[in-house]
């Protein structure tokens, strides 16, 4: 009797183990985020985010409406070191369409997108810290909305002698 009863369980909680974790593969993390610096052009700097993404998988814009999805966003913490000069733009192929649900023009990428800061730097090496919120989604399913903490060393331009 206990045999045919371990069978049994066997029979019904391997099926089920297998089917679960099928039920929920997902990639760890379906966007890796790079963030540096780029070249002192006197006191200005770049600063790049760029966003690399997986194949299936789309990363939101900044630039969406209120009572849509969640927009990618950016957060930096206060420095006296540096001041942004304007906001955080975007560049890559965006994906734009009216959605249905939300009955507002959604804009996303696939691939990469690479978002861009510009600062002026009130003094010499400065390290920018801050954070980016974003959230993905695929044709099935929207993972969670994200966060990012990043910390960019950003050195000043040199004169030359």
């Amino acid at each position: 009797m206990a045999v045919v009863i371990t069978k049994l369980l066997l029979f019904l909680i391997v099926p089920l183990g297998i089917q679960m974790s099928f039920c929920m593969a997902q990639p760890a993390q379906p966007v890796k985020w790079l963030f540096k610096s780029g070249a002192a052009e006197g006191p200005e700097v770049t600063l790049t985010f760029t966003a690399a993404i997986l194949p299936g998988w789309h990363l939101y814009s900044q630039l969406i409406e209120e009572g849509g999805p969640f927009p990618t966003r950016f957060s930096f913490e206060p420095n006296r070191a540096y001041e942004h000069i304007g906001k955080v733009t975007e560049s890559g192929k965006p994906f734009k369409f009216f959605d249905n649900n939300f009955m507002i023009d959604i804009i996303w990428y696939s691939d990469s997108v690479t978002f861009s800061q510009r600062i002026r730097l009130n003094q010499g090496f400065t390290t920018v810290r801050g954070k980016v919120e974003f959230m993905v989604c695929n044709s099935h399913m929207c993972l969670p909305a994200d966060e990012m903490e990043f910390s960019i060393e950003v050195t000043p331009w040199k004169k030359s002698p």
